[in-house]
C-alpha cells in the first residue's frame, strides 16, 4: 500500500538525484578538459614566443616601434619649435608696428606744434 508507495516515490526521487548528479560529474569533467587544453595551448603558445626566431621577431618589430615613435617625437619637436618661431616672428612685427605707430605719433605732434 501506501508504504510500497512512498518507497517507490523515494526510489525515484534517488533515481534522478544520481542521474542529476551524473550530468553535473558530465559537465564538470568537460570544464577540466577544457582547463586543461586552455593550460597546454597557453603553454605551447609561451614555448613558441621562446624560439629564437618569435623572440628575435619581436625584438625587430619592437625597435621598428621605438623608432617610429622617436620620429614622431622628434616631428612633434619640430613642430612646436616652428610654432614658437611664428610666435615670435608675429611678437616682434606688432612690436615694431606698435613702434612705428608711435614715431609717427610723435612726428605729427612736432608737426602740429611747429
Amino acid at each position: 500500500g501506501a508504504r510500497e508507495r512512498k518507497l517507490e516515490l523515494k526510489k525515484i526521487r534517488d533515481q534522478e538525484e544520481e542521474e542529476r548528479k551524473k550530468v553535473l560529474d558530465l559537465e564538470e569533467e568537460k570544464l577540466a578538459a577544457e582547463r586543461r587544453r586552455e593550460q597546454i595551448e597557453k603553454a605551447k603558445q609561451l614555448q613558441y614566443y621562446e624560439t629564437d626566431r618569435v623572440r628575435t621577431f619581436h625584438s625587430a618589430l619592437l625597435l621598428t616601434e621605438v623608432l617610429k615613435e622617436r620620429d614622431l617625437q622628434i616631428e612633434m619637436k619640430k613642430r612646436i619649435e616652428q610654432m614658437r618661431q611664428a610666435d615670435e616672428n608675429e611678437e616682434c612685427q606688432r612690436y615694431q608696428e606698435a613702434q612705428n605707430e608711435f614715431y609717427k605719433t610723435e612726428q605729427e605732434k612736432i608737426e602740429n606744434k611747429a
